[in-house]
C-alpha cells in the first residue's frame, strides 16, 4: 500500500507527533509512504532519518493558492498512492481538493477545535465540502466542534496517544541533569512544553508562576518550545521579575527534560489530547492544565492531576501551590498519572 501524507508544517507539535508515531508504524508493516509539508521544521530531519521520500510545497499568495493545488497533484500523479492523508487545516484543505481532481481516497485527520478556524477558512470549506473516505478526529470534543457546523458528516474518534516504551526509551537516551539547567536538588520544577503561540496561553503560565513563586521562593520554571511569542514572553518575564528563575529550552526535544520536573503545566487555551501532556504523564510527572470544559478527557482532578476550569492566573496558581504544600499529593497523583 502507498500511503502520502500530507501536513501543513514540520515544527515541533501535537499533530507532527502524531503522524511520525503513524509512519513509525506503518513503516514496520511495510507501507510505502511519502511526506508533503509546505513549512519545514526539525521534523523534516527526523523522517529523513527513516529514510522517508520528502516533498516540500509552496504557494506564491498562501500555502494553499492554487499553484500549490497544482504542485501537490503533480507529485500525486507520479507517486501515485492509494490513500492520502491529511493533518492540520491547510494541508486538509488542500489534499481533499487534490484527491477529488485525481478520485484517490482521502483520510482527514481533524487535530484542533473547527472554532478555531477563521472566516476565510470556514468560506474555503464551503467551497470544498469535507468529501472524504474517513474523518478523523483525536478526541470527541474536536468531533463536537466540528459536527457544530457540518451535523451530518460522520467523524470517527480516535484518540490522540503515544508509544509509552518508545518515549520511555527516548527519556533514558537523552536525559539531563538538573546541573545543565542551574537548577538545585531541593527546586520545585514546573515544566511545560509546547509552541510559543497565542493559544498555549503562556502570558497566562508566567503570571500564575509569578504568584507561586513569591509564596515558594525555591520554585523554577522551564520552558521547552519555540515560536514567534518567544522574546514578548521573555519580556513579560522580566517585566514580572521572574526572569531569573525561568529557563528557556528553544528547539530541542522534550524527552530528556522530563525526569526534571515536579509537575507538567498546560495553559492552553483550546487543546485536543496534547501529545506532551502524554509523554509527561506516561513518564510519572503530574499534570497540572487549565480545561474549558467540566470534563477533562484524559485527568480526572485531584486522582491523577490537577484541572482548572477557569483562566485566572490566581485558580491555576493555586493549583500548583497544591502540589508544593504536599509532595505525598503530588507523588500519589504522579503514580496514577503514570498507571
Amino acid at each position: 500500500m502507498n500511503i502520502m501524507h500530507v501536513i501543513t508544517s514540520l515544527e515541533r507539535g501535537g499533530a507532527q507527533a502524531v503522524v511520525y508515531d503513524l509512519v513509525v508504524q506503518f513503516q514496520k508493516q511495510g507501507y510505502t509512504q511519502s511526506i508533503v509539508y509546505m513549512h519545514d521544521g526539525p521534523y523534516r530531519e527526523r523522517f529523513e532519518v527513516l529514510h522517508i521520500p520528502m516533498h516540500s510545497i509552496t504557494g506564491i499568495i498562501s500555502p494553499f493558492d492554487p499553484i500549490a493545488l497544482y504542485q501537490l497533484t503533480q507529485l500525486m500523479r507520479m507517486q501515485r498512492p492509494d490513500y492520502i492523508h491529511t493533518i492540520l487545516w491547510a494541508a486538509n484543505w488542500l489534499g481533499r481538493c487534490a484527491a477529488r481532481i485525481l478520485g484517490i481516497s482521502c483520510v482527514v485527520s481533524l487535530h484542533n477545535n473547527y472554532d478555531q478556524n477563521g472566516a476565510v477558512r470556514r468560506m474555503l470549506d464551503r467551497l470544498m465540502p469535507y468529501h472524504a473516505h474517513a474523518i478523523i478526529a483525536v478526541s470527541d470534543e474536536v468531533k463536537q466542534s466540528f459536527n457544530s457546523v457540518y451535523p451530518n458528516i460522520p467523524v470517527v474518534v480516535i484518540p490522540n496517544g503515544i508509544d509509552v516504551q518508545s518515549v520511555q526509551q527516548s527519556a533514558r537516551q537523552q536525559k539531563k541533569t538538573r546541573a545543565q539547567l542551574a537548577l538545585a536538588d531541593t527546586d520545585f520544577v514546573i515544566g511545560s512544553v509546547g509552541r510559543f503561540h497565542l493559544i498555549k496561553q503562556y502570558p497566562l503560565l508566567l503570571e500564575a508562576f509569578a504568584r507561586v513563586h513569591t509564596q515558594y521562593p525555591h520554585a523554577r520554571l522551564v520552558l521547552i518550545g519555540q515560536g514567534d511569542q518567544e522574546q514578548q514572553l521573555r519580556s513579560y518575564a522580566q517585566q514580572l521579575g521572574i526572569a531569573e528563575s525561568v529557563r528557556w529550552i528553544i528547539g530541542q526535544q522534550a524527552y530528556g527534560y522530563y525526569n526534571l520536573f515536579d509537575c507538567f503545566v498546560l495553559t492552553s487555551w483550546k487543546e485536543g489530547i496534547s501529545i506532551a501532556l502524554l509523554e509527561a504523564m506516561s513518564l510519572g510527572v503530574v499534570p497540572v492544565t487549565t480545561y474549558h470544559s467540566v470534563q477533562h478527557p484524559v485527568i480526572k482532578s485531584g486522582v491523577n492531576g490537577c484541572v482548572a476550569n477557569t483562566d485566572k492566573a490566581t485558580v491555576f496558581a493555586a493549583k500548583i501551590a497544591d502540589c508544593i504544600a504536599s509532595r505525598e499529593l503530588c507523588k500519589r497523583m504522579a503514580s496514577s498519572a503514570q498507571h
